[in-house]
């Protein structure tokens, strides 16, 4: 499968998905699906390939319930730009240096 037919395809899914649930059965899902991710946040330096896969899975399922809710309150394109906008400014910010001696940025 071509990777423009997998990306439709998926769409396709998500689409399906997310008109089958509707809004709030699927923010309540993002919401389990965050706090399932969010469990598995610890200390990712310890090679463990149980937990690898497990962070995949939440990873993904994350991913696909945000892209449902981009698709539900139809703002997939307003998202995408406000992303990219976001980490144009990250790097900015490590260029210049704005982020030396934090913590985190």
């Amino acid at each position: 499968m071509s990777q423009e037919a997998y990306q439709n395809s998926h769409y396709d899914r998500l689409c399906a998905a997310a008109k089958h649930f509707g809004l709030d059965a699927q923010k309540q899902k993002t919401k389990e699906e965050m706090d399932e991710l969010a469990e598995l946040l610890g200390d990712y330096s310890v090679p463990d390939r149980a937990l690898r896969a497990a962070r995949i899975e939440e990873l993904a399922d994350v991913y696909n319930m945000l892209d449902q809710l981009c698709i539900l309150w139809d703002c997939e394109d307003e998202v995408r730009d406000t992303a990219e906008r976001k980490m144009e400014r990250t790097m900015e910010r490590i260029a210049s240096g704005y982020y030396e001696g934090k913590a985190n940025g």
